[in-house]
């Protein structure tokens, strides 16, 4: 028993892993470290007189459907200024907008089906594209805002920009390597369509780099950068039917140590028995520690770190069952 460090746990049913290695995104982040809240606001208020009129003119726009009295709107708020102030200060296209829906908003809030507060929703030009039910912190609102801008899955070239792409952030990255047309590439392109508010996809078809990435007509998963250890492969790769490239996508994710998060949940529902540890989990200043944790715990089918203690709880309440504790 090693009290005070970790405590483990084998369950069923899921694990949570929360990390802080710095990525391209806290370093965005970082650019607003003067943030206050409630000073020089770069969120756009619009109401049912304004909302037809105005949106439009914005090429993407993420909105935010509030109440002023909703206790989750008020944790939202600082969070969607803060990313909006993050968004307008790096130049990136994308604008942030806010509808009282229990004010002057009330029509627009009711034509849009925000009967939920809040509710974040995506609109392209006008039109209403997608909900959004990450999570909402500055730093993945601003990480799914600059996931939905430009193409879904981006087309590499050359070895520098793929070497980039493969370990930037903190992302699990997809790269479809195709030398023609196939239906595994129609059916990459699809996934990368639905999921590229998740994860981050990108294709190869240049002769020459094909045969870097070492694989045709296949796709390719990569661990974040932060999560690699000598003790398991840093990338995974598919050559199957492409109805089964969905299943690949996700379950890709369950690594030695995964992460989870709302959307990644239910991916964990099939890694059983799962071992998890409890400590503070810091890539930037930990890492040399949770890889010797790592090794002395990778024999087991599934392994990941906890921090948060109150979500723990939680899933082992809702979804797990607690067999035995070190």
């Amino acid at each position: 028993r090693a009290e005070g460090m970790f405590r483990l746990l084998v369950i069923y049913s899921l694990v949570f892993l929360a990390v802080n290695g710095k990525d391209d995104v806290d370093r965005l982040i970082e650019t607003v470290d003067d943030f206050i809240y409630g000073i020089d606001s770069k969120v756009v208020e619009l109401d049912d007189d304004t909302f037809r009129k105005e949106m439009p003119k914005f090429d993407t726009a993420l909105v935010e459907f509030i109440a002023p009295w909703c206790p989750h709107c008020k944790r939202l708020t600082p969070n969607f200024e803060m990313a909006a102030k993050v968004v307008h200060k790096n130049d990136i296209p994308v604008t942030f907008v806010k509808v009282n829906c229990d004010g002057p908003g009330y029509h627009t809030c009711h034509d849009a089906n925000a009967d939920i507060y809040p509710t974040l929703k995506l609109f392209r030009a006008g039109v209403d594209e997608r909900r959004y039910y990450g999570e909402r912190t500055p730093k993945d609102l601003v990480r799914y805002v600059l996931n939905m801008l430009g193409d879904h899955a981006k087309v590499i070239g050359n070895q520098a920009d793929l070497d980039k792409f493969t370990v930037s952030d903190g992302e699990y990255m997809f790269v479809g390597a195709f030398e023609s047309d196939s239906s595994l590439k129609t059916e990459f392109l699809k996934i990368a369509e639905q999921q590229r508010e998740f994860n981050r996809f990108a294709i190869v078809t240049n002769p020459e780099l094909l045969k870097k990435v070492g694989e045709t007509n296949a796709v390719v998963a990569y661990q974040p950068e932060f999560l690699r250890n000598k003790w398991e492969p840093h990338y995974k790769v598919f050559k199957g039917e492409s109805f089964d490239l969905m299943n690949f996508v996700k379950l890709a994710k369950i690594d030695l140590v995964g992460i989870i998060n709302k959307q990644s949940v239910p991916i964990f529902e099939v890694a059983r028995p799962l071992l998890i540890t409890t400590f503070d989990v810091d890539f930037e200043v930990n890492r040399k520690h949770t890889n010797y944790v790592r090794n002395r715990y990778r024999y087991f089918s599934h392994f990941s770190c906890f921090t948060s203690v109150s979500f723990t709880a939680l899933l082992l309440h809702k979804n797990a069952r607690d067999i035995g504790r070190i």
